[in-house]
């Protein structure tokens, strides 16, 4: 990224690696990567948002029904389009706000949690590998947890527009790795410690009220 600040990120690199056609072909694989993410993240912002139904009526909708669900994810992936139409200082700003509101909001999680919750001896108690987790479920969860890192490597497209990338970019990206492996780290770790593994004697199988409840 630093010997190389192009807008155009991986693909840019694969053009100058390989050829033009390569360099296409994983821009466009980029894109789909990028349409994934936000349908997710999207997804998964409606339903947190769900869970506050306890407490405002109005939004109880999104958790207990499906079609008001996808509609509210269908929106909000719209008004997103339309602040990136309005401009691109609308959108920055954005991205800004709502980038440090999570990461501010985590850390205090994190941090709270490690000081008044976390307990490693029943989060090892709570691991029984082959068992709990299955090594199928122990796979699946290593494609979710990839999700988390999704969205690093964008730091590229905008090399180009670095006063400095061969100083700024790197840095950049290692200071986002280790946000990101702090939190999503210590959060599920944390998470379980509050909701240990334990034997459900009606499905025959071991789960958390993480994956179920909450």
């Amino acid at each position: 990224t630093a010997a190389l600040p192009h807008a155009g990120g991986s693909s840019s690199f694969a053009r100058r690696a390989f050829n033009a056609p390569i360099g296409y072909i994983v821009g466009w694989v980029q894109l789909l990567n990028y349409t994934a993410t936000v349908s997710i993240s999207a997804y998964f912002a409606i339903s947190y948002l769900g869970f506050l139904g306890k407490y405002v009526g109005l939004l109880d909708p999104l958790k207990s029904d499906a079609t008001t669900h996808v509609v509210a994810t269908m929106a909000l992936i719209t008004f997103l389009i339309v602040v990136n139409v309005i401009g691109i200082q609308e959108s920055s700003i954005l991205n800004l706000v709502l980038a440090f509101t999570d990461l501010i909001t985590q850390l205090v999680l994190v941090i709270l949690g490690i000081i008044i919750l976390l307990d490693i001896q029943r989060v090892i108690q709570s691991i029984h590998w082959g068992i709990a987790p299955t090594w199928g479920n122990f796979l699946a969860g290593i494609s979710i947890a990839m999700v988390t890192y999704t969205g690093i490597e964008t730091i590229s497209n905008l090399s180009e527009e670095a006063k400095d990338p061969g100083r700024n970019v790197p840095l950049a990206t290692w200071w986002v790795i280790v946000a990101v492996l702090f939190v999503s780290a210590f959060l599920p770790t944390i998470g379980v410690s509050v909701f240990p593994v334990s034997y459900d004697p009606h499905t025959h199988a071991y789960t958390t009220q993480l994956a179920t409840t909450w």
